[in-house]
């Protein structure tokens, strides 16, 4: 093993190590660092002599140089564990941490991204004020921006894509917390999001070059490339706010998720056209490599310097550097440089899927390539020959990691790459090339964008179409990933004695059992994920019948629970203590993540006060609007003095327990302007996972159905739905029904209720739309059980 991979590899288990203990560590790991820097300094000085009588009396010079000396491995062991201390230490002192839920936000700030209604950006903060006070917070939060409602609400005229003003702007708004609740320390710039409610422009500042230039490219993006312009975006710099999210589950469907993200494909492909310009242009092959090297950083840099395009970076200026020093490098010492680099830069870059996945690959491609080329036919032409076993190295070498976050694994990934990457290679070219001509001939511009479009549309398709192959991709649990890994890492741990020199036939004939093994181990683990996947990994919608109301627990597959309501309470009838708490005792449970709060009626907030009394509550959140309501002031005070973790439910915020998404759609700040009645601003909210997805009504009305089937359209579909207000005649519409197309609806309600609940029109009306209706005053208690691609069934509970 290269004395590097060693030392890099003990520097990331360090880092990692700080990352998750915390900063309490910071001071001791900095002494220890520095006393054993000192002990080597000074043990390296004392063995000079020796290392030299040593070499004098016929020693072999440089016998020890290839393993680190152990002091050198735990100096490099201790560095990275005081470089991720010190990073969690800085994240919980971050100003953007410290924000409390629900904080008036207002003051000056630069937008980075492509400013229009309803968008995703980066506003850049120049001055803060936090419930009218002022703070030190200078750093980039993440925001949405007033929908084109509020546009029309306010007066204010849109700013458009394209536009001159856009750089410094007046806003106003609030600060929704981020709801991570992991082990591992959360990067301070996805802390939360402010919800911008106005925004007012600033005439232009000429103190923020890059981002004016940036958000310059986005608008020539935005206009070149038409209905194709997320995709372009997204490949040309890195921001995928604008990528339609079918094109997303599409390409991770077919193995293509990583085409869709800055990485050494696009860095690599920049470099070797800057390169051919340069000597097409009369430059040597030092100048060439040299002027390759500075476009290729500078681009990188433009970008923000995302982990995968660091990587490239780094690794293009070392090779280039080994060229121009006509000294040959090593791929794994190229590969162990680079990381090292990114993460002594930011140490959290070892969480960051990008980051795992770009490193994996690259090993891949240098490990396995050679015995992947072996294993196909060997009457390919040598081209395809090549590029397959690229694709299948790389494939395998990813598709755990891939797997653990993502919960998908494609099994037509090494097809889908070999078709996608001549089409990418000449995409990102061409795209940028059209940038670049738009500057001198809108002609020549319009021309090579045009072709661009072709490429970017034939790309989308070989998506589209590799991930409708049967069988083509799997969904999997996080347990078999973990059983996949742990084989994988048997056959690392196996492969350094297929290493060892060959000094033999005896020796070289047990390196190739070992090779054998290593290989069969890793196919092994790659071949299981999607075998084991088909028949492990589920999400639990438990319905549980409390009478007339709404209680709703979903556990997640890792077992981890949130509850959507809690039950009425009455004089003699506390749902959350009688019904909720044993229900969930008898699940085993011990700890609810969150309990969401639909609005505040007692037929769905009563149960609470037990609920949090009896259980380990991580938070509890609810829209947020003060109501004159008994039971509803009684949890707040409850609340107040018990100093449980309270969050705003509102629009646009999103919530996520483990591979479980649950995206709150309603209400908006401008719906609670116009609106009393509580359950006009009921949260409505869409869980998902996987392929399956789940729609949660509230009491929501029809009025609130038709805004969300305006703004959502075919976003909605579930195939479950939770029927609003328990089955009254004033909610589940025909709009809502035509754009959700659910298969199964969940009607919450009690036996022989004064409110005739539910109206026999909204039954029929269901029935007509071939919806499975289930009530739990006929039912009872019942349980949705759904699995990751998309398929589930129904439980009784006995």
């Amino acid at each position: 093993m290269r004395p590097i991979v060693g030392l890099v590899f003990v520097f990331a288990l360090g880092d990692g190590i700080g990352l998750r203990l915390g900063n309490g560590f910071l001071a001791a790991t900095c002494l220890v660092t520095a006393a054993l820097v000192f002990g080597i300094q000074r043990k390296t000085v004392a063995a000079a002599p020796e290392q030299a009588a040593g070499t004098a009396r016929g020693a072999q010079p440089g016998a020890t140089a290839a393993r680190p000396q152990p002091a050198l491995l735990i100096a490099f062991l201790f560095c990275g564990l005081g470089s991720g201390a010190r990073y969690a230490a800085q994240a919980n002192t971050d100003c953007r941490t410290r924000l409390p839920d629900g904080a008036r936000l207002s003051g000056t700030a630069v937008i980075d991204g492509l400013a229009s209604p309803g968008a995703r950006v980066v506003l850049d903060l120049e001055r803060l004020r936090v419930n009218g006070h002022a703070i030190d917070c200078r750093l980039a939060v993440r925001a949405t921006l007033p929908g084109r409602a509020s546009w029309r609400a306010s007066g204010a005229a849109p700013i458009r894509p394209g536009s001159a003003n856009i750089d410094h702007v007046v806003f106003e708004g609030s600060w929704w917390r981020s709801t991570d609740t992991g082990p591992w320390p959360a990067p301070p710039e996805r802390a939360g999001m402010a919800a911008v409610r106005t925004l007012t422009p600033l005439p232009i500042s000429h103190t923020h070059p890059l981002l004016r230039t940036r958000n310059r490219a986005l608008r020539a993006v935005h206009r070149r490339f038409g209905v194709e312009a997320g995709m372009a975006e997204s490949l040309l710099l890195a921001r995928r706010e604008n990528l339609d999210p079918t094109v997303r589950r599409e390409f991770a469907a077919a193995g293509l998720a990583h085409l869709l993200a800055i990485s050494g494909a696009h860095v690599g492909i920049l470099a070797a056209i800057v390169m051919l310009l340069a000597r097409l242009g009369g430059l040597g092959p030092r100048a060439a490599a040299a002027t390759s090297a500075a476009v290729a950083t500078l681009y990188v840099g433009f970008l923000g310097a995302p982990a995968a395009a660091m990587r490239a970076a780094v690794q293009t200026l070392a090779l280039l550097a080994s060229r121009l020093l006509q000294r040959p490098a090593d791929p794994f010492g190229v590969l162990s440089v680079a990381a090292l680099c990114i993460l002594a830069a930011t140490p959290r870059a070892l969480l960051d899927p990008g980051f795992q996945l770009s490193f994996a690959g690259i090993f891949g491609l240098i490990s396995f390539t050679p015995s992947a080329a072996k294993l196909l036919p060997g009457g390919l032409p040598g081209p395809l020959r090549r590029s397959l076993a690229q694709t299948l190295a790389a494939t395998v070498a990813t598709a755990p990691i891939a797997a653990l976050h993502f919960g998908l694994v494609s099994t037509v990934g090494p097809l889908s790459n070999l078709a996608a990457a001549p089409v990418l290679g000449l995409a990102v070219p061409a795209m940028g090339l059209s940038l670049v001509a738009g500057m001198f001939s809108d002609g020549l511009a319009g021309f090579l964008g045009g072709g661009a479009q072709l490429l970017l549309a034939a790309l989308r398709g070989i998506g589209h179409v590799m991930a409708r192959v049967p069988f083509g991709s799997f969904w999997v649990s996080s347990d078999m990933v973990t059983l996949a890994l742990a084989a994988t890492a048997i056959a690392v741990v196996l492969g350094p004695h297929a290493w060892s020199p060959d000094d033999g036939p005896r020796r070289r004939g047990r390196a190739r059992r070992w090779r054998m093994l290593r290989a069969a181990t890793g196919v092994a683990a790659f071949v299981t994920l999607p075998i084991a996947g088909r028949t492990s990994g589920r999400l639990e919608i438990h319905a549980i019948d409390v009478g007339q109301g709404d209680a709703f627990a979903v556990r997640t597959p890792h077992d981890r629970w949130l509850l959507i309501d809690t039950g009425p309470l009455s004089e003699r009838f506390d749902a959350g203590r009688d019904r909720v708490a044993p229900y969930l005792r008898r699940l085993g449970v011990r700890r609810i993540e969150f309990i969401l709060l639909t609005h505040p009626h007692a037929d769905h907030i009563g149960g609470v006060a037990s609920l949090w009394h009896a259980f380990d509550v991580g938070a509890v959140i609810d829209p947020a609007v003060p109501a004159d309501e008994t039971v509803y002031m009684d949890v707040v005070r409850q609340a107040a003095a018990g100093h449980w973790h309270w969050l705003e439910g509102r629009a646009g915020r999103e919530l996520r327990l483990d591979d479980v998404t649950i995206d709150l759609l309603s209400p908006d700040d401008s719906l609670l302007d116009d609106l009393d009645d509580p359950n006009d601003y009921s949260i409505v909210l869409r869980l998902e996972y996987g392929r399956f997805a789940a729609l949660f009504l509230g009491d929501a009305p029809r009025a609130v159905e038709n805004r969300l089937v305006e703004r959502y359209g075919e976003g909605l579909a579930a195939q479950v739905l939770k029927v609003g207000h328990h089955g009254s005649r004033t909610s589940t519409g025909d709009s809502l029904l035509d754009a959700a197309r659910p298969g199964v609806a969940l009607v919450s309600v009690g036996r022989r209720n004064r409110y005739g609940h539910p109206n026999p029109d909204v039954m029929h009306r269901l029935t007509r739309h071939g919806v499975r209706i289930v009530r739990t005053d006929l039912d009872g208690s019942v349980v949705v059980r759904a699995h990751a691609d998309g398929s589930s069934e129904l439980l009784r509970v006995r």
